[in-house]
């Protein structure tokens, strides 16, 4: 990269971050995140780790499942709103760099691209990457879902990692953190485990290794474990009882508006880049490529099991998707005409995603 380039893309990333962090300091806690900053038994402010395995305990019994996700962000929450704004900003960046290790891109330009990505693309960034509730449950949480995901994407490639290297004794912690998430990417991510792992053992004859069954088992346990919480039931029960009939309609309804609404800017570039990818520069996709666009539409399509699909829940398919792209983007680079027409692209989608937050900024979303 010529040293003016670098330069540009210097400024251009810490201006990004800092937008992103000016904006996080704008948004205060609201709504849910007035509940979860108490002793969800006692109601009073949290004070301590005990606080916050009170309140997880009484919370999966009585209204939901994703317990690892509120503990953490009961602990974020009880750290403050400028520690919290700082742990944002940082997982905005850290994301950006997992996905482009996913997607081997090695170029730093893109790790710029894929955090444009997830703003420009993304319906619902204020609520899923700023809202400190909406971000612990889906930036913080892809983060390590993607870790998740990296070592079974690496023993694909021909990376393996070695049992002696003490992965065996924080895979089940990783694992189960990963099932134990979002109800989409929790089951998707183990589907995504165990297809490699079943592919390497059948068709490459590779015996699977300890970390990946652990890795495999602890995922469907923290899935089974989020599912399975009484609470999810008990606040069901709170909600308006429909027919057959009219919940299919609803799921139908939400999938459709997700699909052709929310993440259809997502699908219309991932399908177009595929075309020119694949027609235009003659190339096959990859191993990283096909599995990373199947889990993709698995996640995408598991939402058709929740009773809503809110705009927020996305993120996580944005996420995968924006790994299959920049995958996409970084091999068709390598010819310098598309370089020009990638760098031209990702100008635009810089400008769209400061420019949204800078809006947001002004006019901040207190009551959404």
């Amino acid at each position: 990269m010529k040293q003016g380039n670098k330069g540009i893309l210097i400024g251009a990333s810490i201006l990004f971050l800092a937008v992103i962090f000016v904006l996080q300091r704008v948004i205060f806690f609201v709504n849910d995140d007035w509940w979860y900053m108490t002793n969800l038994v006692t109601e009073k402010p949290l004070a301590g780790l005990r606080d916050i395995w009170e309140s997880q305990y009484w919370h999966y019994f009585n209204w939901g499942g994703r317990s690892v996700n509120h503990a953490v962000l009961q602990l974020v929450l009880m750290c403050g709103e400028l520690v919290a704004d700082i742990f944002n900003t940082i997982l905005c960046g850290v994301i950006a760099y997992i996905i482009c290790k996913l997607a081997d891109a090695k170029e730093k330009a893109f790790v710029l691209l894929a955090g444009v990505f997830l703003i420009a693309l993304n319906p619902s960034f204020y609520n899923n990457m700023f809202w400190q509730s909406g971000a612990v449950n889906y930036l913080y949480a892809t983060c390590w879902i993607f870790c998740f995901a990296f070592l079974y994407l690496n023993a694909l490639n021909g990376k393996m990692i070695s049992n002696r290297s003490g992965i065996v004794i924080w895979m089940p912690i990783l694992g189960l953190m990963t099932g134990w998430s979002c109800e989409n990417m929790g089951p998707a991510s183990f589907l995504f485990a165990t297809c490699i792992t079943v592919y390497l053992w059948k068709w490459e004859k590779k015996k699977p290794t300890v970390w990946m069954v652990e890795g495999i088992l602890a995922s469907l346990a923290g899935c089974l474990f989020m599912i399975l919480a009484p609470g999810n039931y008990v606040r069901s029960d709170l909600i308006e009882q429909t027919s057959l009939v009219q919940m299919i309609s609803i799921r139908v309804s939400s999938m459709l508006v997700a699909t052709c609404d929310f993440l259809l800017p997502v699908f219309v570039l991932a399908i177009g880049l595929t075309l020119v990818y694949l027609f235009a520069y003659q190339k096959k996709l990859t191993r990283t490529q096909i599995a990373f666009l199947a889990y993709g539409i698995v996640a995408h399509g598991g939402m058709a099991l929740s009773p809503t699909y809110p705009s927020r829940a996305v993120f996580g398919v944005l996420a995968i998707f924006t790994v299959y792209m920049i995958s996409l983007l970084a091999a068709m680079a390598q010819e310098q005409k598309a370089r020009k027409v990638i760098t031209a692209f990702g100008s635009i989608l810089y400008l769209v995603a400061v420019c949204q937050m800078i809006a947001l900024i002004i006019i901040p979303p207190f009551t959404r």
